[in-house]
C-alpha cells in the first residue's frame, strides 16, 4: 500500500443490528467522498428491508405471509436470487436451512410476534403443520412469481438476508473502484484484497463466555458468517431457548453446539449454511461439513464450562499465524 493511503470507516443501523464498512482510501484512485458513499449504501440496505424484512408490513415478504393459497405473486429480481439459494442450500444443509418456518419463528417469540415464554406442545406441532419447503412454487424467466399452497405458510429470510446485504454492498464497492475493504453485518463478513498495511485482514471469532477472540482468521476475497446460541435467547425457568429452531422438531433448546462458523465465497451462501448447519447439532453438521467439504469450524459446549474447537481442513487453512 502507499503511504498515502488510510483506512476509512461507515457504520450505521440496519437489519435490527450494526453495520460496518473499512476500505482503503487509496490516493491514486478518484473515489467517491465517503459521506456519499454512505448514502449510497443505505439506500441498498433499505430496498433490502423493503423487500425482505418482516418486520415491515409493506414489505414483499410482509405482502407473500398475508397472501392466500394457489395465488401467483410478482417478487423482485432480488428477492428471487435469496429464495433460489435458500432452495439450494435446504439441500446442502439436509433440510437444516428452511425458510417456510416463519410461523414456527413467531410461536417461540423471534419473529414479528415479540415475547419470551415457550408454546405448548400442541401449538408447535400445529405451526409445523404449516412449514415446508415444498408448499412453496417458484417460477423464473424473464419474471418471477412466488406462491404457496397453504395458506398459513410464513416465508422467513432472516438466515439469509443479511448476508445478501453484505454482498450487495461489497458489490456497490466494486462498482465504485474500492479494492480493498471489509463489509460486516451483525458479525456476517465479506472480505476483499488487503488492509491498510497490505497484509490480510485479521479476524477474530468470539469466545461465547468471554466476549474474547477464540482464534484469529487472516482473510481476503472470502465470506464469513457465525451462527450460534448465545446472543438471541431467553430463559423460562431452568430452560434455554435460542432463535435457532429445528425446521423438523420445531424445538428451540440450546444444545451442545456453541457457535458454527462457515467460510464461502459469498456472505449469503455462507450466512444460510451457518444457520442450516447449526441447528443439525454438533454431530450431523460436522457429517455434512465432510460430506459436502465445506469450510467449517465448530464451538462445541465442554461440561468444565470451556469450549472445544472442531474445524475441517478447508477451514483451518486461514487460521492466522500468531
Amino acid at each position: 500500500m502507499d503511504k498515502q493511503d488510510y483506512e476509512v470507516t461507515i457504520e450505521g443501523l440496519t437489519m435490527g443490528c450494526s453495520y460496518s464498512v473499512k476500505y482503503v482510501w487509496q490516493a491514486e484512485h478518484k473515489l467517491m467522498p465517503p459521506e456519499k458513499l454512505k448514502q449510497g449504501i443505505e439506500f441498498l440496505l433499505e430496498e433490502v428491508n423493503r423487500q425482505m424484512s418482516v418486520f415491515r408490513p409493506d414489505s414483499e415478504i410482509s405482502h407473500f405471509n398475508r397472501a392466500p393459497a394457489h395465488c401467483d405473486m410478482a417478487i423482485s429480481a432480488e428477492f428471487a436470487q435469496v429464495l433460489q439459494e435458500a432452495i439450494v442450500l435446504h439441500q446442502v444443509t439436509a433440510g437444516g436451512l428452511d425458510v417456510s418456518i416463519g410461523a414456527l419463528v413467531n410461536l417461540w417469540g423471534f419473529g414479528s410476534n415479540k415475547h419470551q415464554h415457550a408454546p405448548e406442545a400442541k401449538a408447535i406441532a400445529a405451526a409445523l403443520q404449516t412449514c415446508g419447503m415444498y408448499k412453496l412454487i417458484y417460477t423464473g424467466g424473464k419474471t418471477h412469481t412466488l406462491r404457496k399452497t397453504d395458506a398459513a405458510l410464513q416465508l422467513t429470510l432472516s438466515s439469509i438476508a443479511k448476508g445478501f446485504g453484505v454482498d450487495k454492498i461489497a458489490a456497490y464497492l466494486n462498482s465504485q473502484g474500492i479494492e480493498n475493504y471489509m463489509v460486516e453485518i451483525g458479525g456476517e463478513l465479506h472480505i476483499k484484497g488487503k488492509n491498510v498495511i497490505g497484509k490480510n485482514w485479521r479476524i477474530a471469532i468470539e469466545d461465547p463466555s468471554s466476549h474474547q477472540a477464540n482464534l484469529v482468521l487472516e482473510l481476503s476475497n472470502i465470506a464469513l458468517a457465525t451462527s450460534g446460541d448465545y446472543k438471541k435467547f431467553y430463559q423460562e425457568q431452568s430452560d434455554t431457548y435460542t432463535h435457532t429452531i429445528h425446521p423438523q422438531t420445531g424445538q428451540a433448546q440450546r444444545q451442545r453446539l456453541a457457535s458454527l462458523s462457515v467460510l464461502a465465497q459469498t456472505t449469503m451462501r455462507a450466512d444460510g449454511i451457518a444457520t442450516g448447519l447449526f441447528v443439525q447439532g454438533e454431530e450431523k453438521a460436522w457429517q455434512i461439513a465432510q460430506e459436502q467439504q465445506l469450510a467449517v469450524m465448530l464451538l462445541i459446549r465442554q461440561a468444565n464450562g470451556g469450549y472445544k474447537r472442531r474445524m475441517t481442513d478447508s477451514f483451518a487453512a486461514y487460521l492466522a499465524n500468531e
